[in-house]
């Protein structure tokens, strides 16, 4: 079903996106971030993670889009307590802003791994190695500048002969306008719930306006 209790939505969500208290204490997943006493200029997404233009234009594709449709409002997501999201929304965005790892796929079979989460109105995306974060800031992705979620290998990047190999039940992409994100994640269940919480999601902002986040 897709309406849960608060709480079973929640645990619903951590165990798909497998953050379990053991990755905590270890600190493969870093649930805060130090707070910026100075604020910073934002890191528009790079070559990184965004891949070149797409030849056709996506669809958003998950029957579990409409589920949010009885939890309307006519505040912004930014601005409406969290209590007023659909809970399986609710549930997804406090999972998501805990943040996952991901590896993402460039053309030629080029693969950098990263922690991906939500801030706000914005996917956030760092380099997944200590080093690399003292040079780079997180690259930014604006909720608002998101056109579709695709699952499996359906990009050029994906459809490239060096990503044969590579299950399909694991990939997924974010399509924009003129480029993708193309995501490989853990497991198939991992997939599904980034997938389908990231089309609620966008559904719901959309329907509030992102004009007014």
């Amino acid at each position: 079903n897709i309406i849960m209790g608060a709480q079973s939505s929640k645990l619903f969500c951590e165990k798909a996106l497998c953050i379990k208290h053991k990755d905590l204490e270890e600190g493969s997943v870093h649930v805060k971030f130090p707070v910026q006493e100075e604020e910073e200029e934002e890191v528009a997404p790079d070559h990184d993670v965004l891949s070149p233009p797409r030849s056709r234009v996506a669809t958003i594709k998950s029957e579990v889009s409409a589920a949010s449709s009885d939890h309307q409002t006519e505040s912004s997501v930014v601005s409406t307590p969290r209590e007023t999201y659909s809970k399986l929304v609710q549930a997804f965005v406090e999972v998501l802003s805990e943040g996952v790892k991901v590896r993402v796929h460039k053309l030629h079979g080029k693969v950098k791994s990263f922690k991906m989460w939500l801030e706000q109105d914005r996917l956030l995306f760092q380099r997944d190695n200590v080093l690399k974060r003292v040079a780079n800031r997180p690259r930014v992705l604006a909720l608002a500048d998101i056109q579709s979620i695709e699952v499996g290998k359906q990009t050029q990047v994906f459809k490239e002969f060096s990503h044969d190999e590579l299950p399909d039940d694991l990939c997924m992409s974010i399509i924009l306008v003129d480029s993708t994100v193309d995501i490989e994640v853990r497991s198939p269940t991992e997939r599904n719930a980034i997938a389908e919480g990231l089309v609620m999601l966008l559904t719901e902002v959309e329907k509030k306006g992102f004009g007014a986040v």
